[in-house]
């Protein structure tokens, strides 16, 4: 499992608060995304295997444009990090 970072801790939680924001449950989410509600679960705390996750479901929930573009910098932020230690 990939190690949590402050980066993938802030896309959980975006992920998380844009859910609550919605009054969705992770069952929903899950559903309408195709995330299973497991891996679900583990985004929004910050175990984020597929950096590319976060951005899509928040996508799925119609986040503002600028929630959106502040993910996909957190996930190219994230993506170098990982490469730059050997994670991908």
């Amino acid at each position: 499992m990939r190690p949590v970072t402050d980066i993938t801790i802030k896309l959980g939680q975006m992920v998380r608060d844009e859910r609550t924001l919605l009054c969705w449950s992770r069952r929903r989410l899950a559903a309408r995304s195709g995330v299973p509600w497991d891996v679900l679960r583990k985004i929004e705390v910050g175990y984020i295997s597929v950096l590319q996750d976060a951005l899509d479901l928040l996508i799925v929930m119609e986040a503002s444009v600028g929630d959106l573009q502040l993910a996909d910098h957190l996930r190219n932020a994230e993506a170098r990090r990982r490469l730059a230690a050997g994670e991908e």
